[in-house]
């Protein structure tokens, strides 16, 4: 492996929630009454014989226009090549609206202000790497925290199933796995001490400490933790989490244990920390990047079943707001209606660093998903999947494949095909139907024609004879695109 000199740097700026004047014409942020703690854009830019840089936000969602417009700023202003910016969203739901859904409105102010902290923490980043003296050393290591989250599609004793507001009582049983996997990538200075540090793991960014607060989440409450403790910007990745949640307060009813954000912050650093003793060094390569363009379409519904299937549940399960609820959905029916079938393009993106591989996709996908990513390439042991709403970003290792989420623009959900019927969630928010995976393989790989996926028994490695590391990841990907799921929660909803 030919090997070049590895140097890196982190920044963060703040997403202010609203604006807040400063004395003197001082630009110096102030933090808002309405915030428990910074939302943030953080930064970590890496060299590698090419420039690349990766921005995870503190909100639920970064918009395409915002994303796009940020990397069209930060490759005018550095010597950052656009496809070699990855933006993605830690997907707190305790910030600002980015987007319309579920009867929230997007904050055209709070987007303008996340739109100029991306690039302000980018160009922060790069300048920084610029300075740099001495090279870093990549480390790797994939720790576990088993206990903030579960599989939160529970099936109920009504045969459907859902994620909220049920009595515990009627809880059968989760519908899928969880993902307890917590990788990180640390770049440490000769000196020992942290330049980077990249965090991976697969639950809802739901928790803040304060009721009512505006929040990082737990986990963008962690990172500041993490920083304050080892003097570096942590980035936190978000993986594949659309199936799982930290159900402790979703239930009508009391449920014995529950694990409070206060605690989730705590395990998740403590889990970090553990990581971090006993990462191992990693060789690097110069970076290489593959981009490509995905097709997918947007599903197609049955009204009078959409209808009833929200209608039983929001009568059932939230009768003191069931008409509201109920005409929500008509709404956002009434505006997918006109579209349903239709085609859409967005971009897969590779961007990958001797073992490393960082892969950007839209969309949001189950912990089951994530697992078959991993499956699907036999010569990748490790794996990490990133996924919230925007470009999804996923760290991923030749040998070691890890997934972190962001989001370039949501491509919605589509179910495996032995879906129940009356999944009602799926009813509310999903947009997308699902192809088949050659579909979705051949739609990925226009330019660069590639042998059909192997079926279920027979050996991955007749793909690989084909295809080099790189493109096999974006493949594999691009397969997984079919079961992406866009999250419905509102922003600043409070757990």
């Amino acid at each position: 492996m030919t090997t070049c000199v590895l140097r890196v740097s982190a920044a963060a700026a703040p997403i202010p929630v609203e604006e807040v004047p400063s004395a003197g014409g001082n630009a110096a942020y102030q933090l808002s009454p309405k915030q428990e703690a910074p939302l943030r854009a953080a930064a970590l830019a890496v060299d590698a014989g090419e420039r690349l840089c990766v921005i995870s936000c503190d909100v639920l969602n970064v918009p395409t226009d915002v994303a796009d417009a940020a990397r069209k700023q930060i490759a005018a202003d550095t010597n950052i090549p656009a496809d070699n910016l990855l933006i993605c969203a830690t997907h707190t739901h305790h910030a600002p609206c980015t987007i319309d859904i579920l009867g929230c409105h997007r904050d055209a102010a709070f987007c303008q202000r996340l739109q100029e902290a991306i690039v302000q923490a980018a160009i922060e980043a790069n300048r920084a790497c610029d300075a740099s003296i001495g090279a870093a050393e990549l480390q790797f290591v994939k720790s576990q925290e088993a206990t903030v989250g579960c599989n939160s599609r529970y099936l109920l004793r009504d045969g459907t199933i859902a994620w909220h507001r049920y009595d515990w009582e009627d809880v059968v049983r989760p519908t899928g796995p969880f993902d307890p996997d917590l990788p990180v990538l640390v770049f440490q200075r000769r000196d020992g001490t942290c330049a980077g540090l990249l965090l991976n793991h697969s639950v809802h960014n739901i928790g803040a400490l304060t009721q009512g607060k505006l929040s990082p989440g737990f986990y963008g409450l962690a990172a500041q933790e993490l920083e304050r403790r080892h003097g570096c910007t942590p980035l936190f990745l978000p993986g594949a989490f659309g199936s799982s949640h930290n159900t402790s307060p979703f239930g009508t009813s009391p449920r014995i244990p529950s694990v409070s954000t206060a605690e989730c912050v705590h395990r998740v650093v403590t889990a970090v920390e553990e990581g971090i003793e006993k990462a191992e060094r990693i060789p690097h390569s110069p970076v290489t990047v593959m981009k490509r363009p995905f097709v997918y379409r947007v599903r197609e519904f049955d009204e009078n079943a959409e209808e009833a299937a929200v209608k039983y549940w929001a009568e059932k399960y939230a009768p003191e707001s069931a008409e509201a609820t109920q005409q929500v959905f008509r709404d956002m029916r009434a505006a997918m209606a006109p579209v349903q079938g239709e085609e859409r393009e967005t971009s897969l993106q590779v961007i990958r660093l001797g073992d490393i591989a960082l892969v950007g996709v839209p969309g949001e996908m189950f912990s089951r998903l994530g697992w078959e990513i991993r499956r699907a390439h036999r010569s990748v042991t490790r794996t990490l999947l990133a996924s919230p709403m925007t470009p999804l970003d996923t760290l991923a290792t030749s040998r070691r494949t890890n997934s972190a989420a962001i989001s370039f623009g949501p491509v919605g959900t589509a179910p495996p095909r032995r879906a129940r019927v009356r999944r009602w969630w799926n009813r509310r928010w999903r947009c997308c139907r699902a192809p088949s995976v050659h579909k979705v393989m051949s739609a990925s790989s226009a330019t660069h024609p590639i042998p059909s996926l192997p079926r279920k028994n027979s050996s991955s490695m007749k793909l690989g004879a084909f295809l080099s590391t790189t493109e096999r990841l974006c493949h594999i990907f691009a397969a997984a695109t079919v079961f992406w799921y866009t999250n419905p929660h509102l922003n600043g909803y409070s757990a």
